[in-house]
């Protein structure tokens, strides 16, 4: 919704001077609704799910309400609920000011860092094969199959260990 509604292009033009068509409000409405739907979801699956629960920390509910805010308070200030309308949209800015804040020392980084993580542990570690504690194992074991077996199980012939680069 970020970039496909008409108020949010036209504050994109007034900041850059880049502007570009938008979707009609009766996409972006129910767009709003499904994405509400979709993290009320994935919170009642965190919720319910004992390991899920257990894993999560602090850092994953204030990051789950954090992401929740913006869509609820724009989507309020949308429909013209609960509060005026400069009110909700004034919400709705703070809260997105408040996510872009806090999004940089969370794991909703990883989505931004993903591809230059992916490139750069790609060039350190671009090593093929594996590097074996014994060198007569080399001959024994095919490297592609090797590297598919978790770390932890693998075991050369003779019993040395070794370790997939």
């Amino acid at each position: 919704m970020v970039f496909l509604f008409a108020p949010h292009i036209l504050l994109i033009k007034n900041l850059t001077g880049l502007s570009w068509p938008g979707l009609p409000s009766q996409f972006n409405r129910p767009g709003g609704v499904v994405t509400m739907a979709a993290m009320v979801m994935v919170l009642v699956d965190r919720i319910n799910k004992p390991v899920k629960r257990f894993l999560s920390t602090f850092e994953d509910w204030f990051t789950w309400a954090a992401t929740f805010l913006p869509v609820l308070t724009g989507w309020l200030a949308v429909q013209h609920l609960l509060l005026p309308y400069t009110t909700m949209l004034a919400l709705h800015i703070l809260s997105v000011e408040i996510l872009l804040i806090v999004l940089p020392f969370t794991k909703l980084f990883h989505a931004f860092t993903v591809f230059g993580s992916r490139w750069y542990n790609g060039r350190v570690n671009g090593h093929k094969g594996c590097r074996y504690e014994n060198p007569s194992d080399a001959l024994i074991l095919e490297p592609c199959r090797v590297r598919r077996a978790h770390r932890s199980m693998l075991i050369g012939a003779r019993g040395a260990p070794y370790a997939c680069l």
